[in-house]
């Protein structure tokens, strides 16, 4: 076997997984064979092809605010063991594959803790001459300590041929995030941002006219939902129906809350595959502003308003969100606390204007120029 072999790690929520497995996908469609190494915990609905071959790792996780301390299936801190057996893992998936190409998510710009495989790996890499690309989202977290930069630019040099950013440039480029980016010796790549294909259009769409609130996989959603549910029973748009879709890994206690609590105007239902279709048909969408969710809301074309994530220091989301608005392209709610008052006004705020056609559209090409580019390399 030959072709491209992916190496991806998620640790709290699954976006970094959709996103190398919709560019491997594409990649696939194209008669490429990818092998994919994941080492996060297993997800469901990824994008299937025959022409991918999925490696599940011993799988890794964080909690909520904490990326430096990983953990195992169990919740334990990991060790030396799991390490070692995580590093044999991939050696044999890579010994399987015989790639010509190797596209490496996040590192070295992020995912410094997974050091211990991934320094291993890229050596052997090198070694078999083996194309090493680097992928990242649009948008990083801002590095502070000068030594971390110069450690990036140094394993850029040493082990890298391209990095591509997953974004497109008019919403923010490398240099946004990343200080140093004009120091980077490896070509840089804008792909625009890694999309699933759209829906084909339906004759009724699901949940036309409904306030749509989700909060991707869930893990640190809760507060966005109960505003939205507070929000609607305090009146805020009566006279449509509001939809909470909930992740798979919200706390159960908290979903069965929501349930409860739920007035009859507001239908609970757990998140599914077709969220880019209750998009398409919804009045408004009330969304997290995390790379996955943005792409669909852009791709659906609706009226969007991105509630950004900001705890633990985390700037990824606001830093999005207020960039889409500057385009006009979304509407944000930018707040240190949820309140439910707020939000309410904001909602009406945005279902109130008038939809403006000048609005820039952002380019979603992302799977499939990374997977020309990647080919190019082949």
């Amino acid at each position: 076997m030959s072709g491209v072999l992916v190496y991806v790690q998620h640790l709290l929520g699954s976006g970094h997984l959709h996103r190398a497995a919709r560019v491997a996908h594409a990649l696939a469609c194209d008669g490429v064979p990818v092998t994919l190494c994941s080492g996060g915990e297993s997800v469901a609905a990824l994008p299937a092809h025959p022409g991918v071959r999925f490696v599940q790792l011993d799988p890794l996780h964080c909690a909520a605010g904490d990326f430096a301390t990983l953990l195992d299936h169990r919740g334990q801190v990991i060790d030396e063991r799991l390490r070692a057996r995580r590093l044999q893992q991939l050696y044999a998936a890579l010994d399987d594959a015989v790639p010509q190409v190797a596209l490496i998510e996040s590192f070295p710009f992020a995912r410094r803790q997974l050091r211990f495989e991934l320094l291993p790996l890229l050596d052997v890499l090198r070694e078999r001459a083996i194309t090493t690309v680097c992928s990242i989202r649009d948008i990083l977290q801002i590095k502070t300590k000068v030594e971390r930069e110069r450690e990036t630019l140094a394993w850029l040099e040493a082990y890298f041929a391209a990095v591509l950013v997953h974004g497109d440039p008019r919403v923010a480029t490398l240099e946004t995030t990343f200080r140093r980016a004009a120091d980077i010796v490896c070509p840089v790549h804008y792909t625009g941002y890694v999309a699933a294909p759209a829906p084909a259009p339906e004759g009724h769409a699901e949940g036309a006219g409904e306030i749509l609130v989700s909060a991707g996989g869930g893990a640190v959603g809760y507060p966005l939902l109960r505003a939205a549910l507070e929000a609607s029973r305090r009146g805020c748009q009566a006279g449509r129906r509001w939809r909470l879709l909930l992740g798979s890994a919200l706390d159960p206690g908290l979903r069965k809350r929501l349930h409860a609590e739920a007035p009859s105007n507001v239908r609970v239902t757990p998140a599914s595959g077709r969220f880019t279709q209750l998009l398409r048909g919804c009045a408004l969408s009330v969304s997290q502003a995390g790379y996955n969710t943005v792409v669909d809301v852009l791709q659906a074309g609706c009226r969007s308003l991105l509630v950004p994530y900001a705890q633990g220091g985390e700037m990824e989301q606001s830093l999005r969100a207020q960039r889409l608005q500057a385009l006009g392209v979304t509407a944000s709610y930018n707040a240190a606390s949820l309140d439910a008052s707020l939000l309410a006004a904001r909602v009406d705020e945005v279902l109130e204007r008038r939809c403006d056609s000048g609005v820039p559209r952002v380019d979603l090409s992302g799977a499939e120029v990374s997977a020309r580019l990647l080919q190019a390399w082949l």
